[in-house]
């Protein structure tokens, strides 16, 4: 408890930290999913020939589920990571008047995540992993999309970190 209560609520931090982790996810589950596929290929025709037809379908279904999975699971950690911070924020002790620091310090954050825009859609041109990129629309929307959804991550949990203590002030009158 000692730590708690010198601990103070970082907006700025928890936007940085969210744009940094799904851009590694991200980029990460796209070229592990380019690596595997050929392999996946070449094993079914393998199964196939052998007359193996369980692992084939096998095989063949998981190739088939991958994107799906992941796609899905880099959407799930957003919006897990995006509540997390909401959820700290308002169990951190903050003052109001850091509100006004926060929203100069957001600016290098927001570019930032700019950067990590741009950066990604670069390596997912790139000819052999464009054909693997189309495979996972919603994660390439939520990170080529950093400085619009900054914005609201940041007003989201700035909004929880300075809003709170008006909160509290009605509830303790009441």
């Amino acid at each position: 408890m000692y730590f708690r209560k010198r601990k103070k609520g970082n907006a700025v931090l928890d936007v940085l930290i969210i744009f940094i982790t799904i851009f590694i996810i991200g980029v990460f589950i796209v070229y592990f999913y380019s690596g595997i596929d050929p392999l996946q290929q070449e094993l079914i025709i393998d199964f196939n020939e052998s007359g193996d037809n369980f692992s084939r379908d096998f095989l063949q279904e998981q190739n088939t589920n991958y994107p799906t999975l992941w796609d899905a699971a880099i959407i799930f950690i957003f919006f897990g990571m995006w509540a997390a911070a909401i959820l700290s924020g308002f169990l951190l002790d903050t003052y109001p008047a850091f509100f006004i620091i926060v929203v100069i310090i957001i600016t290098p954050v927001l570019f930032a995540g700019i950067t990590l825009s741009n950066i990604y859609e670069d390596l997912m041109t790139d000819d052999e992993i464009i054909q693997y990129q189309t495979e996972f629309p919603m994660s390439y929307w939520l990170i080529t999309h950093f400085l619009p959804i900054g914005i609201l991550l940041m007003c989201s949990i700035a909004g929880t970190i300075y809003a709170k203590t008006k909160i509290w002030q009605t509830w303790k009158t009441k």
